[in-house]
């Protein structure tokens, strides 16, 4: 195994959207940058799954809309958990950082030579906006550029292992590339985290496949906080049928369209049992619940879901929101425009993650995040759309915070000691020889079991002492060769995060968003309205009930 060292200003870890955008904002304000990815560019991280959807109070469609809207709808979203210090934030930056993509070359859908705007469920107003098309392809392509062009160096293929401190202060990372069985130390005076979410962790999710908690893991292992981890948003209208199709994506604002309607196999529209007053533009959480109740008691369709009949929705709202999706199912003999869709909730998106405040610094001196991988922004439940406005918002935020803080730090050189634990751990992957696969299996059926939909104390301890058994049997799992590396990584820092996960749905006795327990289902202000805190202990995650920010 070779060793490489590299050395920046700004170490990005993370190739979606806030990854790109932070590179980009460190790159402008002066700092040399380096970026990681597990993929290439345009394909990793969950942002290049996206449909394209972004929420800004732009008041082309609705002038009455402003930033202050926005605030509220997303606090009210979030069960008023969220950060409103950042909440705000995003409803004042997003309209800004939107006319910015633009003005790079970002095409968005117009109507009478404007941007489009569209509703989205549980927002007040049309303040969803879509990229031509659908997608993020185009988005990638212009970013991509820039960031080339910029000298931004894209360390492609490669694997984050973890960060490297000297005593409260970060000073850089490891990392390792499999192509060439190379371990990389990272000498960096500032990180920015943005290597997304964990929907891994899961059977069914729309998730890309390198979405399994990395961020989570190494910077708990660093010491820093982790908030709101038992929120976990499903998309209740993931393409499950056809096969080839599952986890894909409808489009996030499509529900919120005149004409959208969502049927069970009876033929009924089913929302007017769960939330008469909003019926398919209900929250994401209340939605998928309500998919959930109606396939367990026996009124899905024959592939376990239900359908999104969106035949009566306007065709160029339709093409604009799920453009992406179309030629995929047309080649699968399903026409949106004629025939009804399957769909079923899978996991999306985690709302919890780690803190950082308003310049998105975390409790680690240098150690900065933005994006799913922080914490803050939705509390309890993301709205559509509000995701990648996130990113784009936050990721700028955390880059120009990063370089400005490089510019006054030292480079003290990596700690020696780090470095050969990180060859070791290595080393000792290469000589184990279990096969990885069965691990994956069972833990993605303890997640849901425990961590699913609906939760109670009974099914989250069992999901917990599953997983114990199975961190127990994990040390032997091994790579028979270079490629399987990532995968044990992986499959670690999955299970790190899967125990912190399943310790914060048993903590919090109450049904909140994303959360809820059968056995506590009722939202109890009086003692909840406050977030769960997450830092490494002596024996295990050390949880606190505190509230972060009002």
């Amino acid at each position: 195994m070779n060793t490489e060292t590299m050395q920046c200003d700004v170490l990005v870890v993370g190739g979606g959207l806030a990854g790109v955008r932070a590179a980009l904002a460190a790159r402008k304000a002066g700092a040399s940058v380096i970026t990681v990815l597990k993929r290439r560019l345009g394909a990793s991280g969950n942002s290049a799954r996206a449909g394209g959807g972004f929420s800004a109070a732009l008041r082309v469609a609705d002038p009455d809309d402003s930033p202050e809207a926005h605030f509220s709808d997303t606090m009210a979203g979030g069960s008023q958990i969220g950060n409103p210090h950042l909440v705000r934030l995003l409803g004042e930056m997003a309209p800004a950082a939107i006319l910015e993509l633009q003005a790079e070359g970002v095409a968005f859908a117009t109507e009478r030579d404007q941007i489009a705007q569209y509703m989205a469920p549980a927002q007040a107003y049309r303040r969803s906006v879509r990229t031509a098309g659908g997608g993020m392809r185009q988005l990638f392509e212009v970013l991509g550029s820039i960031a080339r062009k910029e000298g931004i160096r894209l360390l492609e293929g490669a694997i984050l292992l973890d960060l490297a401190r000297i005593g409260d202060q970060v000073v850089g990372a490891f990392g390792y590339v499999p192509e060439r069985d190379e371990l990389v130390a990272f000498q960096a005076k500032a990180v920015v985290l943005a290597c997304g979410g964990a929907g891994q962790l899961f059977p069914l999710t729309s998730n890309n496949s390198d979405l399994t908690g990395d961020g989570y893991a190494v910077a708990y292992r660093a010491g820093a906080r982790l908030a709101d981890m038992e929120f976990i948003q499903f998309n209740p209208t993931a393409l499950a049928w056809p096969l080839g199709l599952r986890g894909g994506s409808t489009g996030g604002a499509l529900l919120g369209q005149e004409g959208a309607w969502l049927l069970n196999r009876l033929g009924e529209r089913f929302m007017a049992r769960y939330d008469l007053e909003r019926m398919e533009r209900s929250t994401r959480a209340v939605t998928s619940r309500a998919i959930y109740r109606e396939i367990v008691e026996g009124r899905g369709s024959e592939h376990g879901a239900v359908y999104l009949d969106a035949t009566r929705v306007d065709p160029t709202a339709l093409s604009h929101i799920s453009g992406h999706a179309i030629p995929r199912l047309l080649r699968h003999g399903t026409d949106p425009l004629k025939d009804p869709m399957e769909v079923a909730p899978a996991v999306h998106h985690m709302m919890g993650g780690v803190i950082v405040d308003a310049h998105c610094a975390t409790d680690i001196q240098g150690l900065y995040a933005a994006g799913e991988v922080a914490a803050g922004v939705h509390g309890a439940n993301r709205l559509s759309s509000n995701g990648l406005s996130e990113a784009v918002v936050f990721g700028q935020i955390a880059g120009q915070e990063a370089a400005g803080y490089a510019s006054r730090a030292s480079t003290p050189p990596l700690p020696a000691d780090a470095l050969e634990r990180a060859r070791l751990g290595i080393e000792a992957m290469e000589k184990a020889s279990v096969d990885i696969g069965p691990y994956l299996e069972r833990l993605r059926s303890v997640m849901l079991a425990g961590a699913g939909l609906e939760r109670c104390v009974s099914s989250t301890e069992a999901a917990l002492a599953c997983l114990a058994g199975l961190k127990a049997e994990a040390v032997v799992v091994g790579a028979s060769r270079p490629g399987d590396i990532p995968r044990i990584v992986e499959l670690r820092n999955m299970l790190e995060v899967g125990e912190i996960i399943l310790r914060a749905v048993l903590r919090r006795t109450e049904s909140r968003g994303a959360h809820f327990r059968t056995d506590h289902p009722r939202q109890n202000d009086a003692e909840w309205l406050a977030n769960i805190v997450v830092s490494p202990g002596r024996n295990g995650p050390d949880l606190q009930v505190v509230r972060i920010c009002r």
